[in-house]
């Protein structure tokens, strides 16, 4: 990834040896590169005064370096005005004049500044801004004979050799291999390397401790400029979020190195995807597979010529933190991804996207979503037994909150969608029948299509769920509330418990049938019953764990409708037969 980032920021990289620095005016002291100012009467002292507005196209000729320090703030002449006190910005200011000229070999110039002087300029510059208000932000910069000193080369180069003398002075070089562009040169253990994450302040994190920080991550100066505009350009063009506040960087690297495939890549493919995404969704919910503008849908069309470094982190003050990193994924797997998403989709009728999985993780298991994340875009299997007991609590707190039938129909198809997505994405299951749900018409092609019901025992726990949905809508609109979600013990049942809860759903739809105005008992309900009877003392071996069981019969249970759907047309298929 270091040498993929350094040769973007070669590529790519807006190199500027100065930095931003906002404000409303600038003050520009005019001044004779072999004039002694001290010399000057308090008029032409006046003259040399020039106030201009701020304008970003002169970044250049202003030319501030931010220090990194309140004293001085800038590393040239340029700062931002003290306007209470503008004798300590004049004596900063001419410091870094005389100082830079000097190194820079510019030794015409004179920067001496008497303390007469000094006063005179400080009160003339009160008077030029009185009638600037309070509020507005001034700019302190000079000219030397008409020249903004960013204009100057000798005063830049004397810059550049002021910066390579403390970095030499306080991070103290030695002769090394750079980690990048592996050459023998001058390297710098820390100082260099632009994102936050990378720190050495804490020595248990490295092997043999802090004796030549250089020998633990060395880098030469060019390859650490590099290395700045490369971060910075991902920062600015490659940045995506992925859910909520959570954004990822996206670095490629070419397989083969190749420059202007990886120029023509970045330029033609990922630039112009360079827009807000939301996992696998789009901004708009519209679905991923219509746009193809999209970043990840653009790379999955891809060949496998290059692999994307996904880098998820977390700012914490003026740290940062990586919570999550995907290296080396190839086109390819996220082509594989988007084939389970589809499945997905066309199975259950949802647009599924990683929005889905951070709602049924919520915000109290980040750390949970992640590894699924993870698991996800390697194709490695997450711990299921975790993953079922994630999704159970959503369900569980579903059926407590207001047991809705319909709300924890929806709330099923999102953690099913989670589930199935997780499962598919490692060849945990098969994908076939892509569209059954929406199509079947038998009961029987539904459950020979649904890739959960391996067996006659999660057959006969879905469609025990389904039958548990008929009566618990009976009750709904017989009652107004349904007493029989108490025997599902929280989705906690064991296999006595099911069979006992078949017994019990029977009685209870028999004693419906008897009071009700009309028949609860249908052939839907009997064929259903029947089904079940038939699957479950054929069912051999009870090899499930509790919670995959509990989640099969949920699923039965916030399918319930569908699958009466498919009864109903078997009926009516019956009857035109017959």
């Amino acid at each position: 990834m270091l040498e993929s980032l350094a040769k973007i920021g070669e590529l790519f990289g807006e190199y500027r040896p100065y930095d931003r620095i906002e404000g409303d005016y600038v003050l520009v002291l005019n001044l004779k590169g072999d004039e002694d100012i001290n010399k000057l009467p308090e008029e032409e002292l006046k003259k040399l005064i020039e106030l201009e507005e701020f304008t970003e196209d002169k970044l250049e000729k202003y030319f501030f370096k931010k220090s990194g320090t309140s004293n001085p703030p800038s590393w040239t002449p340029t700062l931002t005005l003290n306007r209470k006190s503008p004798e300590k910005s004049l004596k900063l200011s001419f410091g870094r004049l005389k100082e830079l000229a000097t190194l820079g070999g510019l030794n015409s110039i004179n920067a001496n500044l008497s303390e007469e002087t000094l006063e005179k300029l400080s009160e003339l510059i009160k008077e030029k801004l009185k009638d600037i208000p309070s509020k507005k932000r001034v700019i302190l910069t000079l000219k030397i004979d008409g020249r903004y000193f960013g204009e100057i080369e000798e005063i830049r180069k004397g810059l550049q050799r002021f910066l390579e003398k403390r970095y030499r002075e306080r991070l103290k070089p030695t002769n090394g291999v750079c980690a990048v562009c592996k050459e023998p040169k001058k390297v710098y253990g820390e100082g260099l390397f632009p994102a936050k994450f990378y720190t050495l302040d804490k020595p248990g994190f490295i092997q043999g401790g802090f004796k030549n920080k250089a020998f633990v991550f060395p880098l030469c100066l060019d390859c650490g400029r590099k290395l700045k505009e490369g971060w910075n350009f991902v920062i600015r063009n490659l940045t995506f979020k992925f859910v909520g506040k959570i954004q990822f960087h996206l670095i490629p690297e070419l397989v083969l190195e190749d420059e202007e495939k990886l120029k023509w890549l970045i330029e033609k493919r990922l630039l112009k995807s360079a827009e807000t995404v939301e996992g696998l969704k789009e901004e708009a919910k519209k679905r991923l597979a219509q746009d193809e503008r999209r970043i990840f849908k653009r790379i999955s069309g891809e060949g496998n010529y290059f692999t994307v470094h996904l880098v998820f982190l977390q700012k914490e003050q003026q740290a940062e933190r990586i919570k999550l990193y995907l290296y080396g994924i190839y086109p390819s797997r996220l082509k594989k991804l988007f084939e389970v998403k589809d499945y997905i989709d066309n199975l259950l009728s949802v647009d599924f996207n990683f929005s889905t999985v951070w709602e049924v993780f919520g915000s109290d298991l980040e750390r949970e979503f992640y590894a699924y994340t993870y698991h996800a875009f390697r194709g490695i299997p997450f711990d299921e037994n975790l993953l079922l007991g994630i999704s159970l609590e959503r369900l569980r707190k579903r059926l407590e909150e207001n047991g809705n039938l319909k709300t924890f129909a929806e709330t099923l198809k999102d953690t099913l969608a989670v589930y199935l997505f997780s499962v598919l994405s490692w060849g945990g299951l098969k994908m076939e029948n892509a569209e059954c749900l929406e199509k079947s018409e038998t009961l029987e092609g539904l459950l020979n299509c649904f890739p959960l019901l391996e067996g006659e025992t999660e057959k006969a726990l879905f469609l025990l769920g389904a039958l548990t949905w008929k009566l618990l809508q009976r009750q709904e609109i017989r009652l107004g509330n349904k007493p029989f979600l108490r025997k599902l013990k929280g989705l906690k049942m064991t296999r006595r418990d099911f069979e006992n809860l078949y017994t019990e759903l029977v009685n209870k739809l028999e004693e419906y049938d008897q009071i009700e105005d009309y028949p609860v008992l249908t052939r839907e309900v009997k064929t259903l019953m029947e089904k079940v009877a038939t699957l479950m003392l054929s069912a051999k071996d009870w090899e499930l764990s509790t919670k995959r069981a509990n989640f099969i019969f949920a699923c039965g249970l916030g399918l319930g409708e569908k699958i009466f759907e498919v009864l109903s047309k078997e009926k009516e298929k019956a009857r035109s037969a017959g």
